[in-house]
């Protein structure tokens, strides 16, 4: 219904099946226990993390990527951005 003012639904069609699809995980990570996370390194924009969780009585290894906090150059909204 609300795109129906915004696209012509009858002639834009998906190109993908994943398209019609949705996976929200925003709220699920911040359920996890953020004091198991185990830094693992860092590049030039990103930081890594691990974290090891049992799903379903299986341990499994997620890895995490977050924008660098400080990593010397002062914050600013468009370092973000371009991260």
């Amino acid at each position: 219904k609300y795109l129906e003012g915004i696209y012509d639904l009858q002639s834009c069609q998906p190109m993908h099946e994943w398209q019609l699809q949705s996976y929200p995980n925003c709220n699920s990570f911040h359920e996890l226990d953020l004091t198991k996370l185990r830094y693992i390194t860092s590049g030039t924009r990103r930081s890594a993390f691990e974290l090891r969780e049992v799903v379903n009585g299986h341990e499994n290894q997620f890895v995490y990527k977050s924008v660098m906090y400080n990593n010397g150059k002062a914050f600013n909204e468009k370092r973000v951005e371009v991260q």
